[in-house]
């Protein structure tokens, strides 16, 4: 748009209309339509509509039988209203004719469609009403797209205007990024449905009793609880005497009856596989595989799928979704201009008249008195003291409301003293609102926000007193005062202001997720209210509840499997791939925009929309978007001119005069050049203070700690004993800081070695030795501590303790070591100089008490169980010993103070719902265990109550037959997990409800015993809870790691830099030998293997073959012969494609990719398989078989560009987050080594079973792992909680009771979950964002794009011919010749910058040999403005280096061209001297001639042929050496031409022109004038030649110079530079 100025006044831009044309043309003769009172009627009637659709219902009609008749009346009107306004448009418009036809404009097509599906929906309810089509039938599914018209109701909203390019650019983007991710993700889904297929196959076996035959299964023939078995003896679960192993399935049972969940086929694989991913009972599909199959097995498999799929390629796709999300919101910023805040309500600007009649803007203090109250009291509203009385009377009624509990049955007083409380409160705040009215005057206090809130509390608590209102509704007004309690904190009040200060970003945002809910509320509700047995979808309340369900993932796939048992097996496909593609979009757009949202409301703006605003505006500016490419210009060349602009500024004199006679054009360029100049010496300036600001705070440091040795005599002494420079402190310190340091440099040439083992050097220099003996002994000691258990004690067990003695002597010997080496206290590197010191000692005090006392009975609860759960910190010591390890806890750490205050934030709301809570449901969710018995009174005595079997099975009650039940005795008592009977228990239930876990039974209840109306509460709690607190909390998180790791606080071009040096160090060259010479065989191998039609063939070939594992291969199953036949034939053919690329390539060169390897050697095993596979023919060849197409399979990432760019993505962020996933593991050994001491012998209950319980080190982090997703982890905590007399306590061990520890259990699962769960987790997302930021940013974000790699490793392949990754330094030179594009050198412009950089390479290296990297990052360099992209330390060390290879470089040119001037001198010298020796030697004959006549008349040469030897002198005269080679360049060490050559054509760079060979003449005889400095002149000189010997000398001297031209020796100058 900014790009032609002229060209936009004469010709206006296209653009393309993104909102809908709600305006006609002025002329239109039916002036109704352009009424805005009907453009907002149609808006209020689009939502009507919605609102009638969600009332057509069955279920809604048979309750309230009038709605229909409502309905109808209201579709009809509806009905009649758009057909009239399509009309209309269509008169205005026309139907089909003209550019803006009815037919044409897609929102009229929108208009016009959801007007037939209106008339649709009213014929289908005339016939209802008739009776013609019964209510419950399948066509009620025609008004599945009426909710779509609530488009219609915001869509005023989002118009705008953009031009069409960039719209289209927009789009496309998005949709390829979007389409790629999807792939991905569509990847690893069938790859994890194969591998299930193959692993596991179905979950069909389960214990029966032993009579139960074919066809007579019921759910009396099951175990209770169902249980999975497997039919071999020696792997999964056996079933207990009475009971055996049957396949259900042989039994009689169908596939509905089975359930859909397993790996039967490659589509309930997939399916099974998505359900396992989303992290919803996922655990119980491993514990049924787990039961079926061997166990490692499904632990393989499933916390491999949990990492990668749920953890990793889930979050790729949220950070495709953030970084559309942050473009398109900079694209709308460069049209609707920046939202500036909300500016604060304390102050105000208003107009007013200044003396001499002018306007002017002043502020005005609103806190100002304007009232009519005394001056007094006004001074008193106006004190802190004031202030803080009523903050603390509001803390005091906070505490009071907190204080409030259930009381029993037995007391129902109608007043107690919280009622009489309340009313107090009440009052005192209802004077403190009258009295600011009084001293501020109402204008004035309703001016201020703060004041419209504390009049609202007013209005809200005085209605609360009123006997009939106390606990209702009213109650959020009273339990609201806490939010006041904010203006005690600044800090705090403006992070909340900065949350909920722009209510607009807020409020579009719960505006579209609502509706979103209501539009796929009210789609399902007709999908599905007409099925059988499926209550979910009856009325609009339940379809809501339902879809609410699922965009929070609570029970998800209950839902799912409701619907799909209800509608059938034709169906469920359909309705499946409906509800997965519902809660993909619904929890992956949840999570990425909210998080943008959260970010982006604290004003920690990312580096990725840093980069994406600056290059918008460049692309904007360059008008990249008006579809014009830009003309490709060398960044080499562009870098180097800035420099050397700036450098010549610096250098420039500051004393620039304007003469008077200049013109405004270069008055303008004076101008800029002094800016320039000034700027460059700022800049200069700023460097050099920094510089010395560094430099004076070391010096000081230094000054400092000499003075405190000299004046202090116990400074710097461990222990105060020993000496500074005593010999033992000298050899300890030797032995604590010695570590492995490999020479990287030649001592002799200092050139950088490139070891083959560098990585294993570097892991092994990382710690000192004496920390990496303390690494192996702390892990020996945790590995040791992983075979403990309450039943194997290391009290009781010699072999356990050794590792305990050795784990105390080891750590006594390093503390020792440390503290007389750098002492303990009050030493510049004592050992307790921080946390991690402390917690050291500790860890070791700890151990040593444990190991002296070693208690024989430990207690519950008592001070020696608690030394055993502080010595389970010992893994810790990892984050000590490891400094990256230091590094994670310190970003995570750094910006605490964020993370509080959100915690804060949360823990109000949590105060505010739950005080709510305990006055509305504080008693009332208590009832009788028997759903039958209503009253208190009559809840006793016994009932029967059947037992769960199966969540799996659907099987149907036979007649007269009854579930498996027992008989318990009936109890009036609360829910099991949660109640409000008191704030601490309603805190509690409210931050398991925070972790979207249980809060569907926390609804139920309450709806249930309480009413559905306060259903209502739940649902806003876990919205404002779960959908703004938590992403706020992931955002702060988020945010403070990258501003703490440095990221939030670099700069765009800093960032784009750090990018571009983590993907140059990916980067490799080509492992592609070059195409072979000759045309034959060989080069027409290579044309077809390299063609993308035989690659595409090669990828569907693979895809074929991997689809032949969609069912499980076994031997029994007769089509698995089949299917292995035709893997043979494709088999063969890979065969057959690495045959050809081995003839192609040779088999040298296919070697040298790591791909062909790959390749190779799955084909290799492939070809041994078929072999065996002939031979054999048993199971183990089947798997394989089976194998080997998996690994197969994998070759796809490498064929697949996207694929490839997502794969680096994920593989990148895990080694990035290495440090944080052992962090998270080291953290997890913790908490299972404390689980097993705290709840190791609980009692089985809801979850703790057999396969989820803390017995020993090995399972508890098995339930932590599922702890971490999530999966129930409340009722696990509840289930550590039990107490007696549901348990029997022990008072002398704790490893006899089977009792939990509830205090304990609430400490430890809620940190778990909140550090591991809400930090470390959130920092994956992070970390892949980022990641994913620097391989997906568009070419205009990048400094070099990927088709400069690209084409730099192409041009690297090319002169690295032996494919060894180095070169030598000289062949730099050709390979910087052959750069074209972004990355080209113009050697008749940048000769200069081609020198620099020789130089650098031979200066860096020392003239050997450079790697891939070297010469990249050397480009790399050199392609950005350093000034911009550098940090401080690397810019200093980049210019002291660029300024030393200047120097060097002009020290070699200037000697260069003195070494030639002395040649050119010599050469002059031996010319003057050869013509004077000729000149004597011809008077000499002349003489000899003159006194001895020949007798041979000779003719003398006429004055015409002189004449024309003059006119034809096309060169001058040169000895005979220089005549035999000329180069095309002018020679600067020969003379120089006449001016008769100035009018001849000069001969191009590059090109060599060589002599013409010498004529056989004996004896020529030319008149030449000769200079001898410009002065001298003789003719007549003869010149005799030897025609072979110059022939000889000619060909030497060609060879010769070919020679020095092909090697390009460094002392040439630059002029004679071969342009290849």
């Amino acid at each position: 748009m900014l790009k032609r100025k002229q060209s936009s006044r004469v010709e206006a831009q296209p653009v393309t209309d993104f909102g809908p044309d709600e305006s006609l043309s002025d002329n239109a003769d039916i002036l109704w339509i352009n009424k805005p009172w009907v453009h907002s009627l149609l808006r209020i009637c689009a939502i009507i509509s919605v609102i009638s659709v969600c009332m057509n219902t069955p279920m809604t009609f048979e309750h309230y039988p009038p709605l229909q008749y409502v309905t109808f009346t209201l579709d009809t009107l509806l009905m009649f209203l758009y057909t009239a306004e399509m009309i209309a448009k269509m008169h205005i418009r026309g139907i089909v004719k003209g550019d803006t036809s009815y037919l044409k404009d897609r929102w009229c097509v929108f208009d016009g469609f959801m007007v037939f599906c209106l008339w649709v929906s009213l014929v289908l309810q005339v016939f209802e009403i008739a009776d013609i089509v019964d209510q419950m039938s399948p066509w009620g599914m025609l008004r599945i797209p009426r909710p779509l018209i609530m488009i219609r109701a915001f869509r005023i909203y989002f118009r705008f205007e953009l031009p069409r390019t960039r719209i289209t650019n927009i789009l496309k983007r998005s949709g390829e990024q979007i389409w790629s991710v999807s792939i991905f993700l569509l990847f690893f889904l069938l790859l994890y449905g194969i591998l299930g297929v193959q692993m596991f196959g179905t979950f069909t076996y389960h214990c029966v009793v032993n009579d139960t035959k074919p066809g007579n299964v019921t759910w009396n023939s099951l175990a209770i609880p169902d249980t999975h078995c497997s039919p071999e003896l020696e792997e999964g679960y056996q079933c207990p005497p009475g009971f055996k192993c049957m396949d259900l399935e042989d039994l009689g049972l169908s596939r509905q009856e089975l359930g859909y969940s397993g790996f039967n086929e490659i589509g309930t694989s997939i399916f099974t596989v998505y359900e396992a991913a989303s992290q919803e009972g996922w655990v119980f599909l491993m514990y049924r595989a787990i039961d079926s199959f061997p166990r490692w097995r499904s632990y393989f498999y499933f916390i491999t799928l949990i990492f990668f799929l749920a953890w990793l390629v889930k979050n790729v796709f949220i950070a495709v979704i953030i970084e559309t999300f942050a473009e398109i919101r900079v694209q709308f910023q460069q049209m609707w201009g920046s939202r500036s805040s909300t500016t604060s309500t304390a102050t105000t600007q208003m107009f007013h008249e200044d003396a001499a009649g002018g306007w002017q803007l002043v502020a005005v203090d609103v806190n100002k008195p304007q009232g009519r109250a005394p001056a007094c009291l006004q001074q008193m509203m106006r004190s802190s003291v004031f202030h803080m009385f009523i903050l603390s009377m509001v803390t005091v009624d906070v505490i009071v409301a907190a204080s409030n509990y259930h009381k029993g049955e037995s007391f129902r007083r109608q007043y107690d003293e919280f009622y009489l409380a309340e009313v107090a409160f009440t009052v005192l705040f209802d004077l403190e609102a009258l009295l600011k009215i009084w001293c501020l005057g109402f204008t004035g206090y309703i001016s201020s926000s703060l004041h419209k809130f504390e009049l609202l509390l007013v209005i809200g608590t005085t209605l609360h007193v009123y006997p009939d209102l106390y606990h209702s509704q009213f109650t959020y007004f009273q339990v609201l005062r806490v939010v006041r309690l904010i203006k005690i904190s600044p800090a705090l009040e403006d992070f909340v202001y900065k949350i909920f200060g722009p209510g607009k970003k807020l409020g579009s945002l719960v505006v579209f997720t609502a509706s979103l809910l209501i539009v796929m509320s009210a789609i399902s509700l007709q999908m599905f209210c007409f099925v059988e047995e499926l209550d979910r979808f009856t009325t609009f309340p339940r379809a809501f509840m339902s879809m609410f369900q699922i965009l929070t993932q609570e029970g998800w796939v209950d839902v799912m499997d409701q619907t799909l048992n209800a509608v059938g097996h034709m169906w469920a496909p359909v309705v499946a791939i409906y509800f997965i593609l519902y809660h993909l979009f619904a929890t992956l757009l949840r999570k990425s925009v909210f998080s943008i949202r959260a970010r982006n409301l604290l004003e920690k703006e990312t580096a990725v929309t840093k980069i994406l605003r600056a290059c918008t505006r460049q692309r904007m500016l360059s008008g990249s978007f008006e579809g014009q490419p830009a003309k490709e210009r060398s960044i080499l060349s562009v870098q180097h001119h800035i420099r050397q602009e700036r450098r010549s500024l610096r250098h420039g004199s500051n004393s620039q005069r304007i003469s008077r006679g200049k013109s405004l054009e270069t008055l303008t360029q004076d101008h800029s050049n002094t800016v320039r100049y000034r700027n460059a010496q700022r800049e200069d300036s700023e460097i050099k203070m920094i510089q010395e600001k560094k430099e004076q705070a070391e010096m000081k440091r230094k000054v400092q700690e000499e003075e405190l040795r000299e004046n202090h005599p116990y400074f710097d002494k461990p222990l105060f004993i020993v000496g500074r420079e005593h010999r033992f402190r000298n050899f300890c310190r030797v032995v604590v800081r010695a570590r492995f340091n490999v020479s990287k440099t030649d001592p002799v040439t200092g050139a950088v070695k490139n070891t083959k083992y560098h990585q294993l050097y570097d892991l092994l220099g990382l710690v000192t030795y004496l920390d990496w003996v303390m690494i192996i002994v702390t892990i020996c000691s945790c590995i040791s501590m992983m075979f403990e258990s309450p039943f194997r004690r290391v009290m009781h067990a010699p072999t356990l303790q050794i590792a305990e003695y050795v784990f105390v002597i080891f750590m006594s010997i390093e503390l020792n070591l440390k503290i007389m080496a750098d002492g303990l206290f009050f030493t510049p590197t004592a050992v307790i100089r921080d946390f991690g010191g402390v917690m050291d000692i500790f860890i070791y005090l700890v151990s040593l008490i444990f190991l002296c006392w070693m208690p024989q009975n430990v207690p519950a609860e008592s001070g020696a169980q608690l030394l055993m759960v502080l010595r389970c910190l010992r893994p810790l010591r990892i984050f000590k010993l490891v400094p990256q390890m230091r590094k994670v806890v310190r970003e995570l750490f750094s910006g605490f103070k964020e993370i509080f205050l959100v915690s804060i934030l949360l823990l109000t709301l949590m105060l505010v719902f739950a005080s709510f809570g305990v006055q509305l449901f504080a008693g009332k969710l208590a009832k009788c265990n028997d759903p039958n018995i209503i009253r208190r009174e009559d809840c006793n005595g016994i009932f029967r109550i059947n037992v769960s079997v199966s969540k799996n099975l659907n099987l149907k009650l036979r007649p007269g037959e009854k579930k498996p039940g027992f008989w318990v005795p009936r109890v009036w008592a609360n829910p099991r997990n949660f109640n409000f009977d008191n704030v601490g228990n309603a805190m509690l239930a409210l931050f398991e409800v925070l972790s979207l876990k249980g809060w569907v039974e926390v609804r139920d209840v309450i709806i249930h015993r309480v009413g559905p109306m306060h259903g209502i509460y739940i649902h806003v709690f876990v919205f404002l809870g779960c959908m703004i607190g938590l992403t706020l909390f992931v955002g702060v998180v988020i945010a403070n790691f990258n501003e703490n790791k440095g990221t939030a606080l670099l700069t765009v071009d800093q960032r784009r830099w750090e990018d571009l040096k983590s993907r140059l160090k990916i980067a490799q060259p080509l492992h592609l030998p070059p195409r072979p010479d000759n045309d034959g065989f060989r080069a027409k191998m290579y044309d077809i293997t390299q063609h993308p039609f035989f690659k595409r063939t090669i990828a569907l070939l693979v895809l074929a073959q991997s689809v032949l594992l969609s069912v499980k291969w076994d031997v029994e199953d007769p089509v698995t012969v089949p299917l292995a036949t035709m893997s043979v034939v494709f088999t063969f053919i890979f065969v057959l494609e690495v045959t050809m690329k081995i003839i192609a390539m040779s088999p040298a060169g296919f070697w040298q990719s790591r791909r062909n390897r790959y390749d190779l050697l799955v084909t290799s095993l492939g070809v041994v398989w078929v072999v065996l596979h002939f031979a054999l023919l048993n199971a183990y060849t089947y798997m394989m078989g089976a194998c080997v197409i998996v690994f197969r399979f994998f070759s796809i990432c490498g064929k697949h560009v996207t694929l490839k760019m997502l794969l680096l993505t994920v593989v990148v962020s895990m080694y990035k987050s290495f440090f944080i996933i052992v962090g998270m593991f080291l953290l997890l050994l913790c908490y299972a080594f404390a689980g097993v001491v705290l709840f190791g012998t609980v009692k089985y209950g809801e979850n703790i079973n057999r396969h989820a319980n803390f017995s020993s080190a090995g399972k508890a982090i098995t339930v932590l792992f599922r702890i971490v997703t999530g999966e129930d982890w409340n009722k696990i905590m509840h289930d550590c909680m039990v107490q007696p007399p549901f348990c029997t306590p022990d008072e002398f061990t704790y490893w006899a009771t089977d009792c939990g520890n509830y205090a304990g259990a609430l400490m430890y699962f809620c940190s778990f979950y909140v550090i591991i769960a809400y930090i470390m987790l959130n920092l994956l997302v992070a970390i892949i964002v980022e990641n994913f930021s620097l391989f997906y940013s568009t070419e205009e974000d990048q400094l070099l794009s990927y088709n400069d790699l690209r084409h730099f490793q192409i041009i690297w392949n090319m002169v690295d011919d032996k494919r060894e990754g180095v070169i030598p330094t000289f062949r730099v030179k050709f390979l910087l010749r052959l750069l074209r594009g972004r990355l080209e050198v113009d050697l008749d412009k940048d000769k200069l910058l081609f020198k620099h950089m020789c130089y650098e390479m031979e200066r860096l290296h020392n003239g050997g040999d450079v790697t891939f990297h070297d010469v990249l990052s050397m480009l790399s360099y050199r392609s950005v403005d350093i000034r911009k992209s550098l940090q401080l330390e690397e810019l200093l060390a980049r210019e002291q280096l660029e300024y030393t290879i200047e120097e060097e470089v002009a020290k070699q040119t200037i000697r260069m061209w003195l070494k030639k001037c002395l040649k050119r001198i010599r050469a002059k010298q031996q010319q003057s001297c050869s013509i004077i020796h000729s000149l004597r030697e011809s008077q000499q004959q002349e003489l000899s001639r003159f006194l001895n006549p020949p007798s041979i008349e000779t003719t003398q040469p006429s004055e015409d042929m002189n004449t024309n030897s003059q006119d034809n002198n096309m060169q001058p005269e040169t000895s005979s050496q220089q005549q035999l080679l000329s180069p095309t360049l002018s020679d600067r060490g020969g003379s120089r031409q006449d001016a008769a050559d100035a009018g001849k054509p000069q001969r191009k760079f590059g090109q060599w022109r060589l002599p013409s060979a010498p004529k056989p003449i004996s004896h020529s005889v030319s008149s030449v004038n000769l200079r001898f400095g410009g002065r001298t002149t003789v003719k007549s000189v003869v010149c005799k030649m030897n025609p072979m010997t110059d022939a000889a000398s000619c060909g030497s001297e060609v060879k010769k110079w070919w020679t020095r031209q092909l090697t390009v020796e460094s002392d040439e100058s630059g002029d004679d530079l071969l342009d290849i």
